[in-house]
């Protein structure tokens, strides 16, 4: 049976230091999982919270055909990475820094395109650059889930995940 441990000084919630928004710790805080915001290590017995730099969700490689718009463009590019609340763009120009942008994702099987209704840009490399979903209606939050558990599927059952997966949670 595992130790038991005061948490009562932990923080129920923290802001995260990026998009400075409140979200909850989670709820099991014994134990470590890269892509959680809020972790808790045990330092001398005490509970400490400890702020990480790490995605809230993780990120599967795709490549599929967009189109975004801003409030002085439009242009179409390339999917290269997609998550819950982000994705990795290259498009065919450069796009401004922090500008709201909408995007249309063209996912393969899906006969409509996936509308991010209000996106920011949060990272820009050339004409590669990383945006963060503000705004999703329910439907379009519904298929980008579905859309992302079956990349979770695949990426598990893959032979090299599915051993490094293993190696993970033994050594929890």
């Amino acid at each position: 049976m595992a130790p038991r441990y005061d948490l009562a000084g932990c923080p129920k919630e923290f802001v995260h230091p990026r998009t400075s928004r409140t979200a909850p710790c989670p709820p099991n805080v014994g134990y470590r999982i890269t892509w959680w915001l809020c972790t808790i290590t045990l330092h001398h017995g005490d509970a400490m919270a400890q702020f990480s730099h790490k995605r809230t969700y993780k990120r599967f490689p795709f490549h599929a055909p967009l189109i975004i718009g801003g409030e002085s463009h439009i242009c179409e590019g390339m999917l290269r990475n997609l998550s819950m609340d982000g994705c990795s763009i290259v498009c065919d120009r450069e796009v401004a820094l922090g500008s709201k942008v909408r995007v249309n994702l063209l996912l393969p099987d899906q006969s409509s395109s996936l509308p991010i209704e209000l996106g920011r840009v949060t990272w820009v490399q050339g004409r590669e650059c990383g945006v963060e979903f503000i705004q999703l209606a329910l439907h379009a939050r519904l298929r980008l889930n579905r859309t992302l558990r079956t990349a979770l599927i695949q990426f598990l059952n893959a032979p090299k995940n599915r051993e490094l997966l293993e190696q993970t949670v033994s050594g929890l």
